[in-house]
């Protein structure tokens, strides 16, 4: 198994990306400025850096998924439609 750092390094800088973007959005509807929220979150270039490493293994690492990895991912995916969504709530 190629193991899923990678992967998980990508999910990480798409819930950061959506998720800030999302919180912008909800002020005032989207603008193309909404996007540099998330550039001005604290941990994004690090992440970015992290995601942008091993872009060049995603692929073997996707071929290679076993089932726990699988669920792993999946457990990710759903944290991140979670974010987005809490993102986008009106506040009660």
């Amino acid at each position: 198994m190629a193991g899923i750092k990678n992967t998980e390094e990508v999910i990480a800088i798409v819930k950061l990306v959506l998720v800030e973007t999302c919180k912008a959005i909800k002020s005032d509807g989207f603008q193309i400025a909404d996007l540099t929220a998330a550039l001005q979150a604290p941990d994004f270039s690090a992440k970015l850096e992290a995601a942008v490493d091993g872009l060049s293994e995603l692929e073997a690492e996707v071929k290679d998924i076993g089932l726990l990895e699988g669920i792993t991912l999946g457990k990710e995916i759903r944290a991140l439609v979670e974010a987005t969504i809490a993102a986008l709530k009106k506040p009660a």
